[in-house]
């Protein structure tokens, strides 16, 4: 992928995100730690008192500040939404704000919900797991500064559809491989990295965990997208209950954010 980098802009973070993430990242960090560095970005302290203050958690209008919002959604969930919006303001940021990106940021929040369900069916770390659907897609962010109409296509017409088909493969590696050296330069952990790489390799020669969560989240996310019931055509990989728990995760993820 080096070719590739050396002529393609990779996205970059705002001034404020990469510290950010180096907090959410960091296991030690106090509520009140957090709380405060959050404090710093304007921006994401008001879509996450917003987030606070929503029905879904019941406290509508009554979240004044971040120490509370921080109690109300918890740590691990206060981690997994600044890192929503950090990928919202890539998205949001020249050249990728001036094509329709719908899909793939529906297509992220929808992996990321997948893989903290299937993290968390199978003993894997679920934040992590959740940072890895989140970005897993993100070397097409890079791709679509080249290749526009090639990558618009992955998406489809904007519907939301699985990216990778059969015959999609070889670009669904590139893309994997150019996300890898996105995080890398975001300063992601390797373990995550790793992950995004390997995402689209042959399940027998997975060896890490979160690539297993990945690739079992994308089986699981093209089985919800069918509009068929598979097992009319073939036996169903997993049972209806899985299905189910999948997208109640998708549901519940979106309902929090208000993009159900």
């Amino acid at each position: 992928m080096s070719h590739l980098c050396g002529v393609l802009t990779l996205p970059a973070l705002s001034t404020q995100s990469p510290a950010l993430l180096a907090k959410v990242q960091n296991d030690d960090l106090s509520l009140k730690e957090l709380a405060n560095a959050l404090k710093l970005d304007p921006g994401l302290t008001s879509r996450l008192l917003h987030v606070a203050n929503s029905p879904f958690f019941g406290v509508s209008g009554q979240i004044a500040c971040m120490e509370e919002a921080v109690m109300v959604l918890g740590m691990a969930r206060t981690k997994s939404l600044v890192q929503v919006e950090v990928l919202r303001g890539v998205v949001n940021c020249p050249p990728w704000n001036q094509v329709d990106l719908k899909p793939f940021w529906r297509q992220s929040l929808v992996m990321a919900a997948i893989c903290e369900h299937v993290a968390r069916r199978i003993g894997a770390p679920a934040s992590e797991a959740f940072s890895a659907g989140l970005f897993h897609a993100v070397g097409l962010l890079a791709l679509l500064q080249q290749e526009p109409q090639r990558v618009l296509h992955l998406f489809g017409t904007g519907q939301d559809t699985p990216p990778c088909t059969t015959a999609q493969v070889v670009q669904c590696s590139e893309q994997a491989q150019l996300g890898a050296e996105v995080l890398h330069t975001w300063h992601f952990p390797n373990e995550l990295m790793d992950a995004v790489a390997q995402q689209y390799d042959p399940p027998q020669q997975s060896t890490g965990i979160l690539t297993r969560v990945l690739q079992q989240s994308h089986t699981l996310r093209r089985l919800m997208a069918c509009k068929t019931d598979c097992s009319h055509t073939a036996p169903c990989p997993v049972d209806d209950d899985e299905l189910d728990a999948a997208r109640h995760a998708v549901h519940t993820l979106l309902t929090m954010l208000g993009e159900a």
